[in-house]
């Protein structure tokens, strides 16, 4: 005999129907799609940014390398050809020539600067000489990179850098290995000395793109 008041539902039943298609504290599966859908796109997003801010930082860094290299090759020119002679004396010991910029090479130049005060006493001559190892075989990759063939002073690295030359002594001006371009023109009168310049630095996140930084100055000679 059925007790009075007790479901005829089975027992099971009388626990609780689960919601269609889910089960006991689970998720559907649509749910569990949309989920990592929505954490694929925020990861890619998260990525993106990543990259980007990489990637700037990069870009940043390297031009500020090559407005160093620039700025540090134009101040320490610039702080001595100001003096360089604009006028040729031979009765002096020794003979004194006026600044010269090579006709077949735009990047180099010889001067002499003044000893004394009154300009008597000059020294020996001083060259400027930019060397540039980028694309030494002339097919046009000036690329920033130490390439097969390049490495002319087999120092392992590649050179492009102003020297100061004197007396058979070399030194570098300003930055070691940052200096693209080169150019010094004076002017018809003897007096102005233009000066351009061009620094790059490859970025390594990227093969074979390079960040530029340019100058150029104006040098009045004193005597």
């Amino acid at each position: 005999m059925r007790r009075l008041g007790s479901s005829s539902l089975p027992w099971h039943t009388q626990q609780g129907r689960s919601p269609r298609g889910r089960g006991a504290g689970g998720f559907t599966l649509l749910e569990l799609t949309v989920s990592m859908a929505i954490l694929l796109i925020v990861s890619i997003l998260t990525f993106v940014v990543t990259n980007s801010t990489t990637e700037a930082a990069g870009v940043s860094e390297a031009k500020e390398v090559a407005q160093g290299a620039v700025r540090d090759a134009m101040t320490a020119m610039t702080a001595e050809l100001q003096l360089a002679s604009k006028t040729s004396n031979p009765a002096l010991t020794p003979p004194l020539e006026a600044l010269d910029v090579s006709d077949d090479d735009y990047g180099e130049l010889t001067f002499q600067v003044p000893l004394d005060a009154s300009a008597t006493q000059w020294s020996t001559p001083i060259t400027y000489r930019f060397v540039n190892e980028d694309d030494h075989d002339g097919a046009g990759a000036h690329n920033g990179r130490l390439d097969d063939g390049e490495d002319l002073d087999e120092d392992g690295a590649l050179t492009r850098r102003i020297v100061r030359i004197q007396d058979g002594a070399e030194t570098t001006l300003g930055a070691v290995n940052d200096l693209s371009a080169v150019t010094f023109l004076l002017n018809p009168t003897n007096d102005v000395l233009t000066i351009m310049l061009t620094g790059s630095r490859p970025l390594l996140e990227r093969d074979y793109e390079q960040v530029w930084a340019q100058a150029t100055s104006s040098v009045y000679l004193l005597n």
